[in-house]
C-alpha cells in the first residue's frame, strides 16, 4: 500500500481519540488492517542494491508519496484545534512506522546483530504476514480505488 494511504488512514481514525496512546494505537492497528486488502507495493529489492540511478528513482517516488499524504494531512488538520492536532500527526506516525522499520529492516546486513536488530526483523516479519499482496495489478488498482474514495468520504464527514 502507499505510504500517503498508509498516513492519512492513521490520520483519520485517530482524528477523535481519547489520548496519544489510543491515537498511536489506531494508527498503528490501521496499517495492519488495510496492508490486509490486497494490493501492490513498492519494489525494496531497488534499494537493497544500492544502485544510485534505481534508488534514485524509488526515493523520488517514496518523497513524492509521502508529500501528497502530508498535503492532504495538512488539509484535513486545517478544521481542527491543538489537541486535535497532536492526535491526528500520532496517528499518522504509527500509521507509516511498520513501513518504516521495514525499511530500516532492509538495510541492515546482520539481523543477529544485537537485541535490536533481531526484534526488527521479527516485527518485519510480522508485517509481511499481515501484507495481501496481489499479483493482479488491476484488481489491486480498483480495491485501492475504492478504499481512496471510502477515505476521502470519511475525510469530509468528520
Amino acid at each position: 500500500m502507499i505510504l500517503a494511504i498508509h498516513a492519512i488512514t492513521g490520520a483519520v481514525v485517530s482524528a477523535n481519540a481519547g489520548n496519544i496512546t489510543e491515537a498511536a494505537f489506531l494508527g498503528l492497528v490501521s496499517h495492519y488492517l488495510i496492508d490486509s486488502i490486497p494490493h501492490t507495493d513498492y519494489e525494496l529489492k531497488q534499494l537493497k542494491n544500492n544502485s544510485i540511478k534505481t534508488s534514485f528513482r524509488e526515493y523520488l517516488k517514496i518523497a513524492a508519496d509521502l508529500l501528497i499524504g502530508g498535503i492532504v494531512i495538512l488539509f484535513f488538520l486545517i478544521r481542527r484545534n491543538f489537541s486535535g492536532v497532536i492526535l491526528v500527526l500520532t496517528g499518522a506516525f504509527f500509521g507509516l512506522l511498520p513501513d518504516g522499520l521495514t525499511f530500516l529492516d532492509c538495510q541492515i546486513k546482520d539481523k543477529n546483530k544485537n537485541l535490536f536488530t533481531r526484534s526488527l526483523a521479527i516485527i518485519n516479519a510480522f508485517h509481511e504476514k499481515m501484507h495481501s499482496l496481489n499479483k493482479n495489478k488491476k484488481i489491486a488498482a480498483i480495491l485501492q480505488l475504492i478504499y481512496i474514495a471510502l477515505l476521502i468520504f470519511l475525510i469530509f464527514s468528520l
